[in-house]
């Protein structure tokens, strides 16, 4: 489904070859242009957000997340696993202290933050636990979104022996955990469930045991992993697709000939023909595909960039040309999964 953004700013066409380059202003992406998508559940979900994976639990953690909304981003994805919920969460109330005093003081409901249930906690009462913490972590008394961050149900780490008999983590199957989560939704602490790295099989499987739809599956997506299938069974189900790692990794894919992403040279001379970075027209792509991106960075000027992506359009050609670069390449590749269809 192409994300028609035409209607929310002027659209500008590649310039013709003998043209110039020109200098491009940096234009911030006011909260208004940024379209959102609605949920199964109702809500709407900014299509574009801040990732956190990878952020440290530092200062740097916090001055990224407050930069990020004081120019414009209303969508921060977290979880509990990547250990700076924190930080993030004194990001989040430094900007909202910092717009008090201007001429649109933001509110927590101006904002949309996704976290994520770690394997770990998948037994019917951790979930409430797990969500209490985050909640204390990010100081938010709501989230917009919680998925389970992964299809694996985990030991926690025990002290001292196991008792034979001892109901284990591992025996929890996905729907159990995923009631326990539409509980929370009904008591007003989360608004949104969902998934994330969830295959057709998981999903139809967690539908038909529970009856709950996910309002989102959360899946790496790029260009070199285009998932095709996945995608589109998620669209005949309302389902959205967040992408996460939509510029690849800042690697090369290992064992083979391709480039990084943001250096390969299809994508590098459609960035020169738009005046667009790299990176710009790699997250354009995507949201004309129609998924929902959270780019990671703690730099402010590429936050600034990765958000400034409204005001031209790839044409049809080079959507399709970026998209024929599919390798079924995954960066993610954790050593407590293994990814099947």
């Amino acid at each position: 489904a192409m994300l028609k953004v035409a209607n929310f700013v002027a659209v500008s066409r590649a310039p013709r070859k003998n043209q110039a380059p020109r200098r491009t202003t940096r234009s911030f992406a006011t909260a208004l242009n940024v379209p959102k998508r609605k949920l199964l559940s109702g809500g709407e979900m900014p299509v574009v957000g801040l990732g956190t994976w990878k952020s440290p639990a530092a200062q740097q953690t916090t001055d990224a997340v407050a930069h990020a909304i004081s120019v414009g981003y209303r969508h921060i994805d977290c979880a509990a696993r990547y250990n700076n919920e924190r930080e993030v969460g004194a990001g989040i109330k430094k900007a909202l202290a910092d717009s008090a005093s201007g001429s649109a003081p933001l509110k927590r409901e101006d904002l949309f933050i996704t976290s994520k249930l770690w394997n770990t906690e998948h037994h019917p009462d951790h979930v409430r636990l797990a969500l209490e913490q985050t909640l204390h972590d990010l100081g938010v008394d709501y989230l917009d979104m919680y998925l389970i961050h992964w299809p694996v149900a985990e030991l926690k780490p025990r002290e001292g022996p196991v008792i034979a008999g001892d109901p284990s983590a591992d025996d929890v199957p996905l729907w159990e955990t995923f009631e326990a989560m539409n509980l929370l939704k009904e008591e007003g602490l989360v608004k949104g469930i969902g998934v994330s790295n969830f295959n057709v099989t998981q999903i139809n499987d967690l539908i038909n045991d529970c009856d709950l739809i996910p309002d989102v599956n959360q899946i790496e997506l790029h260009p070199y992993l285009t998932q095709k299938k996945l995608s589109s069974f998620c669209e005949s189900k309302g389902i959205i697709v967040t992408a996460y790692s939509p510029l690849g990794m800042n690697e090369a894919p290992k064992g083979g000939s391709l480039p990084k992403l943001i250096e390969n040279p299809r994508v590098t001379d459609i960035a020169a023909r738009y005046h667009k970075t790299p990176s710009q027209i790699l997250l354009r792509w995507s949201l004309q595909m129609g998924n929902v991106i959270i780019p990671k960075s703690l730099n402010p000027h590429h936050i600034e960039d990765n958000i400034n992506i409204f005001d031209f359009e790839l044409s049809k050609e080079e959507v399709d040309s970026i998209s024929a670069l599919n390798a079924n390449y995954r960066f993610v590749k954790p050593a407590f999964y293994d990814f099947t269809e």
